[in-house]
């Protein structure tokens, strides 16, 4: 009886990458914003996500967000001074924001003649 002194692992590392391979490709890593805010119903809705768009979020507490950071309004001003008048600007506006915010927000984006608006919405069921 010959006796095994080791063990030949490869295929069972073979197996493993295959059952990662097949994880991470069945997985959804995709994730809309890592701020969390519950967006407004709308019956209608499309998906216009451009790729060279800038994102400006504002949470439950009224808190700006440009692409994910926190930011002042007077800040954001700045930033967005910056930006040439075809950068699409999208918009993530918690429901329950106060409305006079928004608009003072779509003013100032107005006043900077950044027209190209998309306004994300949850689509109604």
């Amino acid at each position: 009886m010959k006796l095994f002194d080791s063990i030949n692992v490869i295929p069972f590392i073979d197996i493993l990458l295959v059952l990662l391979a097949m994880v991470l490709t069945t997985a959804t890593f995709v994730r809309s914003g890592q701020i969390d805010i519950t967006l407004p119903a709308a019956k209608m809705s499309i998906q216009d996500h451009a790729l060279d768009s800038r994102s400006i979020v504002i949470d439950a507490e009224s808190q700006f967000y440009l692409d994910d950071q926190l930011i002042s309004l007077v800040a954001l001003e700045q930033d967005l001074m910056k930006l040439s008048p075809e950068t699409p600007v999208s918009l993530r506006i918690d429901s329950i924001v106060p409305f006079d915010t928004v608009v003072r927000l779509i003013d100032l984006l107005k006043s900077l003649s950044l027209n190209k608006l998309s306004i994300s919405v949850r689509r109604l069921q």
